[in-house]
């Protein structure tokens, strides 16, 4: 497993069935305020890294996801299916749609994810190293690629 931690990029190589489709950079900021807590040049599709994410983003109302991507050929349907386990359990899966890409283009698509409860959120401590993100980009029915994130909270 690669580590990503802000300002540090590691390859990001895509495969013959992805039509070329790489992420240049991708970034996360508290929505309210638009500070930035997190940026990565670029995003391992290759396999399974560990993301180092400041604490601050679990205190966020909601998290503004920025990723900015480039694809050789042309996507129908552009979407990502994000499933978050804690430990062996799913926790939640995340739909996003984008939609038609042009191809030789280079693309922003910003989200924004929303906390579902408004109690105290675990402690950082007790979920860093615990929690995956495992990301799935589709065009239509087709899979780009699937990678995984183990996300630690510094």
């Amino acid at each position: 497993m690669g580590a990503l931690s802000v300002g540090e990029p590691v390859s990001s190589e895509a495969g013959a069935s992805s039509g070329g489709f790489v992420i240049r950079w991708m970034n996360m900021c508290d929505a309210d305020s638009g500070k930035e807590l997190w940026r990565t040049s670029e995003w391992d599709l290759s396999g399974h890294v560990e993301a180092r994410i400041p604490k601050a983003v679990l205190k966020c109302r909601a998290v503004s996801r920025e990723v900015c991507f480039s694809s050789r050929d042309a996507l129908e349907a552009l979407r990502l299916v994000q499933t978050v386990w804690l430990g062996p359990h799913k926790v939640e899966t995340w739909n996003f749609n984008f939609g038609f890409v042009i191809p030789g283009s280079t693309n922003c698509w910003q989200n924004v994810i929303a906390r579902k409860t408004v109690g105290p959120q675990p402690a950082a401590d007790a979920i860093s190293g615990n929690v995956v993100i495992e990301t799935t980009f589709f065009d239509g029915p087709r899979v780009l690629n699937t990678s995984k994130a183990t996300i630690y909270y510094v």
